[in-house]
């Protein structure tokens, strides 16, 4: 803090970085099952998509290591 600058009290600190005491007022409560379901089935859906767009992705790259779509070798 800079010298020329009054020290700010505890209630202009709370508005000024989004309200503290509320935040940690819902840090505190349980995690009911319907939260917990959600989390889990959102968690479940973000796996499997990133998997099947990796899968796409590696499905798109060519592979060319001796196998279809590679140079032939004519003797």
């Amino acid at each position: 803090m800079s010298i020329n600058t009054p020290p700010i009290t505890p209630q202009q600190y709370e508005v000024l970085h989004g309200g503290g005491a509320e935040a940690a007022e819902i840090a505190k409560q349980r995690l009911s099952r319907r939260r917990f379901l959600r989390r889990s089935m959102l968690a479940v859906f973000g796996l499997s998509t990133t998997a099947a767009v990796g899968g796409a992705l590696y499905m798109m790259y060519p592979n060319l290591a001796g196998k279809f779509g590679s140079d032939l070798v004519i003797s």
